[in-house]
């Protein structure tokens, strides 16, 4: 090719093409950085007291399936709200920054996944008090939501957690059907604006249903959002319990 280029240029053009090409392949092609695309952001923050929103959360991790999980999310750019377990976060640390990281908000479910109405006063303080610290060591944010284990609260526990109680109106029934199919069908079955839908990470089939899940939900229109986009807008009160937000206001379990 030189050659040709020889025949039918000047030799000044010639020694520019070639000085040219000498300074190109001189200097090694770096690798682009790398990056974390996250949650997709919107121009403006969802309404969703007019928008159809829904919120998909995830209980009990950080387990193993945790980061095939966020990756699975980050490429779909879905937000969900992790309900995690105080003693797994101890072995969980890189999964927590890179929750924060990819913008999915943060709750706690208690240190031991413990049934908080069988527990003392004491207990019970512990349980949160030890959750939120390493919560808080693990990524800089404290948490602001909480959901009893098992869901399950009455008007003590209710009356001694400092954070809002944050139940479910979507049950994807992940713990006793293992068909990643039967959940997708489950959940769009129940779904309306305004649900919060509860999963459970540590299940290989509720990972596997993730993608088609998120497609499903917004082909049919839904918006995904974290529960702090859910209600935000209305004021949510320590101690009260939320299954879902309806008609631009939560409503109490």
């Amino acid at each position: 090719m030189t050659d040709r280029i020889a025949r039918r240029t000047r030799p000044a053009v010639l020694l520019a093409a070639l000085s040219l090409a000498v300074g190109c392949t001189a200097a090694p092609a770096e690798d682009p950085a790398p990056t974390t695309r996250g949650v997709e952001q919107s121009p403006a923050p969802v309404d969703c007291s007019v928008a159809r929103c829904i919120a998909l959360t995830y209980d009990d991790g950080p387990g193993a399936n945790t980061d095939r999980l966020l990756r699975i999310l980050d490429e779909h750019h879905a937000p969900a709200t992790f309900f995690v377990l105080g003693h797994k976060v101890a072995a969980g640390h890189d999964t927590l920054r890179t929750m924060t990281e990819q913008g999915h908000q943060i709750g706690a479910h208690g240190f031991s996944h413990a049934r908080f109405t069988e527990l003392s006063d004491a207990q019970l303080a512990e349980e949160l008090a030890r959750t939120n610290e390493v919560i808080e060591q693990a990524t800089g944010v404290r948490p602001q939501i909480f959901r009893p284990p098992y869901g399950a609260y009455d008007a003590r526990v209710a009356a001694r957690t400092p954070m809002p109680l944050v139940l479910w109106d979507v049950g994807s029934n992940d713990t006793r059907d293992q068909d990643p199919q039967k959940l997708v069908k489950t959940v769009i079955s129940q779904a309306r604006p305004g649900s919060i839908v509860l999963m459970h990470e540590h299940n290989d089939s509720t990972v596997r249903a993730a993608a088609p899940l998120i497609r499903s939900l917004r082909k049919a229109g839904f918006t995904l959002v974290r529960i702090e986009d859910l209600f935000a807008g209305t004021e949510m009160r320590d101690g009260q319990a939320y299954t879902r937000r309806e008609d631009g206001s939560a409503r109490r379990g």
